[in-house]
């Protein structure tokens, strides 16, 4: 039986992790999340699932349905961008067949969380 040897990366592959950096959190920016925290009363946090330099998005399960959902967080006062994608939530809710939403991964909800940086616009999604 052969053992494998560990591999020896080098200092700079550690530090090439996609993370948000402290710095993307105040006023104007990203929306602070715990892990357990509850978004719109009923979507509590599980799990981030990733992050750009506009939204972040969580794993989140519904509390009211017991189904399981992604929830993303816009900048603060990024109003704009929900609003839009709200306008295209509508336009395919009223042209497919509720069945069909999960699958085509239209915002299920909207709603909007107010914290220290400001009021963050929240889509949530199917999973």
């Amino acid at each position: 039986l052969k053992t494998l040897e560990p591999e020896i990366l080098p200092l700079s592959s550690y530090y090439d992790v996609s993370v948000e950096k402290i710095q993307d959190y105040g006023e104007g920016k990203h929306l602070p999340v715990a892990l357990g925290a509850v978004l719109g009363g009923r979507y509590r946090v599980v799990h981030k699932l990733e992050f750009s330099s506009s939204s972040l998005s969580y794993v989140c399960r519904d509390t009211h349905l017991k189904h399981w959902r992604r929830v993303t967080t816009t900048l603060a006062c990024q109003h704009d961008v929900a609003n839009s994608l709200l306008k295209e939530f509508k336009r395919r809710r009223a042209l497919a067949l509720e069945k069909w939403a999960d699958i085509w991964g239209v915002i299920r909800a909207r709603f909007d969380v107010t914290s220290a940086s400001g009021t963050h616009a929240c889509m949530v999604y199917p999973l």
